[in-house]
């Protein structure tokens, strides 16, 4: 199955997947904490779990990149969530972790290499 991104009637799906090693997971916790008029720090322990998933095309077709750029206006960046759905088929909440950094580069002819990272609430 093919990495699709959805976000209402835009579906952005890739004619190739990231090979193996294009893939990257990284989980962070993020722990809220305030401080009190007296100066007491309360860290509550309930916090919120984060994965940030970089996808890495090193060879990305130029319709699939027109596909994204179409995508990106979609979603605006950063600002709205949308669908992921993964090489198995799992479908998970994410938003574009690396909005205002996504850089492409070309490596062969009609093609590039592309990374985007995707931050995906554990929710």
């Amino acid at each position: 199955m093919a990495v699709v991104f959805t976000h209402g009637a835009t579906v952005l799906t890739f004619t190739k997947d990231p090979p193996k090693e294009g893939y990257v997971n990284q989980r962070f916790w993020l722990n809220p904490s305030t401080e009190s008029a007296s100066g007491t720090t309360f860290v509550y322990n309930k916090g919120q779990v984060m994965d940030i998933k970089r996808l890495t095309w090193p060879h990305i077709t130029a319709t699939d990149m027109a596909g994204v750029l179409t995508f990106l206006d979609s979603v605006n960046g950063s600002a709205h969530s949308f669908t992921y759905t993964d090489p198995n088929g799992t479908d998970k909440t994410a938003f574009i972790w690396n909005a205002e950094e996504i850089r492409s580069y070309p490596t062969y002819p009609l093609y590039e290499n592309f990374t985007i990272e995707l931050l995906i609430p554990d929710l």
